[in-house]
C-alpha cells in the first residue's frame, strides 16, 4: 500500500505467537484509524485482486467505522514457515486480520479464490490488503473534503 510505517516488536514469542500477533493487529489497526481521522475526503472503499502464482485473493476494505471482518481462506496446511522453531499457526493470520479490522474500525472482506501453496496464499492476501487500504484511504478530489457518507458522518 506504500504506507510509510515501520513496526518494531518485542514479544513473548518464546511462550507463543498469539499475543504478539494480536498486539501487532491492535497497534496497526489503531494507527490506521488515527491516521484516517474523521475520513474527510477519502475514497472510503477500496478493493484489489492480487495473484501470486497459483493463488488469487480478493480483499475489500470499507472505512465505515463499523468494525467487521469476513475471512475466507482455504489453507492447505496448519502452519506457516519452514523451520520447526519458526512455525506460525495459519489461524493466526486470520486472527491478525480480524484484530486489525476491529481496531481500525473497518469492514474487511478477504476471499481467497484459488491457491495450493500457503505461502503464496498469504502473500496474495497481504498484498491485496495493502492495495485495498491504499485505494480506500486516498483523497478523492470529487469529494472536496466531505465525509464519504450520505449521512455526513461515519
Amino acid at each position: 500500500g506504500m504506507f510509510d510505517i515501520e513496526v518494531k516488536v518485542n514479544g513473548d514469542l518464546h511462550v507463543d505467537t498469539h499475543h504478539t500477533t494480536e498486539d501487532v493487529g491492535i497497534v496497526l489497526g489503531k494507527a490506521f484509524k488515527q491516521a484516517i481521522g474523521d475520513m474527510s475526503g477519502i475514497s472510503r472503499i477500496g478493493y484489489s485482486y492480487v495473484p501470486m502464482d497459483e493463488a488469487l485473493a480478493l480483499v475489500v476494505v470499507d472505512f465505515s467505522n463499523r468494525p467487521y471482518s469476513s475471512i475466507d481462506i482455504p489453507w492447505t496446511g496448519k502452519y506457516f514457515g519452514k523451520n520447526q522453531d519458526e512455525l506460525i499457526p495459519l489461524t493466526l493470520i486470520e486472527h491478525f486480520l480480524q484484530t486489525f479490522a476491529i481496531n481500525a474500525s473497518i469492514t474487511l472482506h478477504v476471499k481467497v479464490l484459488s491457491g495450493k501453496d500457503d505461502h503464496h496464499i498469504a502473500e496474495s492476501v497481504f498484498k491485496a490488503l495493502g492495495y485495498s487500504l491504499d485505494k480506500a484511504s486516498r483523497i478523492d478530489p470529487k469529494r472536496k473534503g466531505a465525509i464519504p457518507s450520505t449521512k455526513g458522518i461515519l
